[in-house]
């Protein structure tokens, strides 16, 4: 698994897809998955606030974001 943050004074190009939550899954679930997958990527210290969504995070990186709907 990758890392979140770039090294010091790098960068990362990277490509995702993001599909709908399952609305079967509760909170809690998407929580834990979450939490999971940013441990995964040495980023837990990252999820300082999820109280809006479990996905939400802060990083010390400037980050673009280009938007695509099928």
């Amino acid at each position: 698994m990758r890392k979140l943050e770039p090294p010091p004074g790098g960068s990362i190009f990277r490509f995702a897809a993001i599909l709908p939550e399952d609305p079967k899954k509760s909170r809690e679930e998407r929580e834990r998955q979450t939490a999971k997958l940013f441990a995964q990527m040495d980023a837990a210290h990252c999820c300082s606030d999820t109280s809006r969504h479990p996905g939400m995070h802060k990083t010390r990186t400037i980050d673009y974001v280009v938007l695509l709907s099928a």
